[in-house]
């Protein structure tokens, strides 16, 4: 079995890990908590394969964020507060088909267009008020609490990326985060 820390090693070094558009190193925030206490308890909190894993900056806080895929039952991104140790999130991307049946991604892609009171480009719109740059990918994603969240993924002027997630009931924007590095397939 290779630790998480031999992962991280091994795929930092055959360019599995990728940098912040526009970053030529990678200047990691200090941390209480490391990478695989967070990781233990995401798998608590989703036990499956950990497809991806990112250090970003939420709020500037510094998180880790797994992409845990459920056999059969969809993708999930557990969240970890890396100063606490603590999961913050859990959500259930709605797009994802690589290994969602058709029948649970229909069921989840219903969920969320009941459930969302603003539209893609109402929350687009708030988002790029805060937010100004190139809106690139969205992704729909379900709370553990069923709540539809957008997520936009914004290149700023300068050529930072920052995801901007906005809530699909009340068009609050609930979280900024800015990737520090990703490793995996996302």
């Amino acid at each position: 079995m290779i630790r998480p820390v031999v992962l991280f090693a091994l795929c930092s070094t055959t360019g599995f890990a990728t940098l912040a558009q526009g970053a030529d190193s990678i200047k990691v925030p200090e941390t209480a908590y490391r990478m695989e206490q967070c990781l233990n308890a995401a798998l608590a909190a989703k036990a499956g394969k950990v497809k991806a894993l990112e250090m970003e900056l939420n709020n500037q806080v510094p998180v880790y964020e797994f992409t845990i895929e459920l056999s059969g039952k969809g993708e999930w991104e557990v969240t970890c507060n890396a100063m606490t140790g603590k999961v913050i999130a859990i959500e259930e991307d709605v797009e994802e088909t690589s290994v969602v049946t058709t029948q649970h991604e229909d069921m989840i892609k219903a969920a969320f267009e009941k459930l969302a009171v603003v539209s893609e480009d109402q929350a687009r719109a708030i988002a790029r008020l805060a937010h100004p740059g190139e809106v690139g990918e969205v992704d729909r994603k379900l709370t553990a609490a069923q709540v539809p969240v957008f997520e936009f993924e914004i290149t700023m002027a300068d050529g930072a990326e920052r995801e901007v997630q906005v809530d699909a009931l009340s068009g609050l924007i609930i979280g900024v985060e800015e990737e520090i590095y990703a490793i995996g397939d996302d």
